[in-house]
């Protein structure tokens, strides 16, 4: 997990290893993690803007499978 601010925006990083893609189930589940455990509240007051950025790496590609962003 990373979370870091750069000229006035915060970027919130959250990563999963999947087994592989094919774990359909499991797909945005980083993403989900930042949102349900609101690891951006802490931040509101400090940002104009918050990027959420979840990413899933695959053993089995063995490289990134799924990532998502979402502006806040």
């Amino acid at each position: 997990d990373l979370t870091f601010e750069y000229d006035g925006t915060i970027y919130i990083f959250e990563y999963k290893v999947l087994e592989s893609a094919e774990e359909k189930d499991k797909l945005h589940s980083a993403i989900k993690q930042i949102k349900d455990n609101k690891y951006f509240e802490k931040y509101k007051s400090r940002a104009k803007t918050i990027y959420l950025i979840g990413m899933e790496f695959g053993i089995k590609e063995r490289n990134l499978i799924n990532m998502d962003v979402e502006k806040l």
